[in-house]
Parts: structure tokens; C-alpha cells; sequence
């Protein structure tokens, strides 16, 4: 019987090795939200997704669904967009392990998966300073946390969500209510007894 398969947008969140020749990764995707995926051979010399999957990386990846599991069967993405800036690795690493722990497997979150790529394609192009960066990250939290329901509507959540362009005025208006922003997310976790 042959397989489905299912091509989405995806960034990797985790990838470990489980055998030999064989990873498994943490996915989170357009269409099927966190997946767990693994892929066959993929650390032999070989093996044509070696040069492909790579951590916080715009990606299209391919699927078959196994009995059990997904199996990951291609993937493209582009060499210009891997991350190489380390602050900028450390901001996603946190964005994607929050994105890990409070996402179900396989729940579809379309516009949070828009949002968060087109912040990731700004974070990658710009070149922003350490505070730039903090108040970023900010901005990525609230961002996440207001998709899933975390924070009720308040003047604040309307200016960050939904943005149509991504520039560093942005991050200006974020400064001017830093501390309102950070209150709103610390509040949200505590009373979701995070």
C-alpha cells in the first residue's frame, strides 16, 4: 500500500540521534503543528537531507506517516537562511523549546506559525543590537502566549499581532511599554501556573 505524502512548511525545534544512521527531530510545522518525525539514514555520508535539516531553519519539508511515526522523506530550504548569529540561535532556541512545551502534537496554528516565521525572517536579515534583540524576544513571548489564549485582549496585544512588516519601529513601540508587556507575560504564566 503505498504512503500519503504531506508537504508543509516546518522549523526544526530538536533533532537527536536515535541510532547509527538515524535522527529524530521535533518539528514545528505550518499544517500539523509540533510533530515528532525521524529520518532514515540521514547520518550517512550519503544521505542527501544530511545538508538540509538544520535547527531553526525555514523549511519544506515532506512526510510519510508511518504506522507509528511520521518519517521525514525530503526537505529543501535555503542556504541563505541558515542561522549562523549565536544571540540570534539563542532567541529562537528559547522561542521554539516554548513552543515545545506548550503546543499539543499535532494541533494546527496556522497564524502563529506565520507570525513567528516572519519574526525568524526578520530576525535573520537584520543586524540588531543586544538590546534590539532582548526586546525582540519580548515581543516573540507575547506573540506566542496571545495565540494560545494566554493573554486576554488589552491595547497592547493589538499593535504586535498580525504584523504585515517587521522593522525596527517595532521594536521602538515595544520599548515605550517594555515593562507593561513584561508584566502582561508574567502574569499570564502565573496565572496559568506556568
Amino acid at each position: 500500500m503505498p504512503y500519503h505524502i504531506y508537504t508543509t512548511s516546518a522549523y526544526i525545534i530538536e533533532a537527536r540521534a536515535i541510532s547509527e544512521a538515524n535522527k529524530s527531530y521535533t518539528l514545528f510545522t505550518r499544517d500539523f503543528g509540533i510533530i515528532y518525525a525521524r529520518a532514515v539514514g540521514i547520518r550517512k555520508g550519503t544521505s542527501k537531507l544530511k545538508y538540509t535539516l538544520f535547527p531553526y531553519t525555514p523549511l519544506a519539508v515532506s512526510f510519510i506517516r508511518t504506522k507509528s511515526s511520521w518519517q521525514i522523506i525530503d526537505a529543501s530550504g535555503e542556504e541563505e537562511h541558515k542561522e549562523k548569529n549565536f544571540p540570534v540561535m539563542c532567541i529562537n532556541a528559547r522561542i521554539n523549546l516554548l513552543l515545545k512545551r506548550f503546543l499539543g502534537q499535532e494541533e494546527s496554528h496556522e497564524q502563529l506559525y506565520d507570525d513567528l516565521s516572519d519574526a525568524f525572517l526578520f530576525l535573520s536579515r537584520e543586524a540588531l543590537s543586544e538590546r534590539e534583540l532582548k526586546l525582540m524576544e519580548i515581543l516573540l513571548v507575547y506573540i506566542l502566549l496571545s495565540h494560545l489564549g494566554y493573554i486576554p485582549h488589552d491595547h497592547l496585544k493589538e499593535h504586535v499581532l498580525g504584523l504585515d512588516m517587521w522593522n525596527k519601529n517595532i521594536l521602538l513601540s515595544i520599548e515605550h511599554n517594555k515593562k507593561a508587556y513584561i508584566e502582561t507575560i508574567n502574569s499570564s504564566m502565573y496565572a496559568a501556573q506556568l
